[in-house]
Parts: structure tokens; sequence; C-alpha cells
């Protein structure tokens, strides 16, 4: 679920930033940037974090040692 997850988020923040900003290049890619973009930041979360699933960052106990 996790990379869904991202995609999702990725592609709805992507749709937001073009209706914000107006880019220049279109709806298409800017949703692909955004898709694009929070699946490599899901990926480094999970690996500066040491957990495979992101969403798991939020519970006390991952944050201990």
């Amino acid at each position: 679920m996790g990379i869904l997850a991202w995609i999702v988020l990725g592609a709805i923040a992507g749709f937001i930033t073009n209706l914000i900003m107006g880019g220049g290049e279109g709806v298409i890619a800017t949703v692909i940037l955004g898709i694009v973009g929070a699946v490599v930041g899901g990926y480094l979360a999970g690996t500066v974090f040491r957990s495979p699933d992101v969403t798991g960052i939020t519970s006390r106990a991952s944050w201990s040692p």
C-alpha cells in the first residue's frame, strides 16, 4: 500500500501545485513530477527511518533504536 499511497499523494500535490502556480508545462507534466517526487521522497524517508512503510514512523515504537 505504501507506493500506491505515495503515487496518489504525489498526483494530488502536483495537481494542486499546478492550480496554485499555474505552471507553463501543463497539468499532466506537473502531476507526473509530483508523483516522481513523492515516490523518491517516500523511498528516501523509508531508508532514513529504516522502515519499509513510511507510515510507520508516526508510531511511538518506531522511534526507539
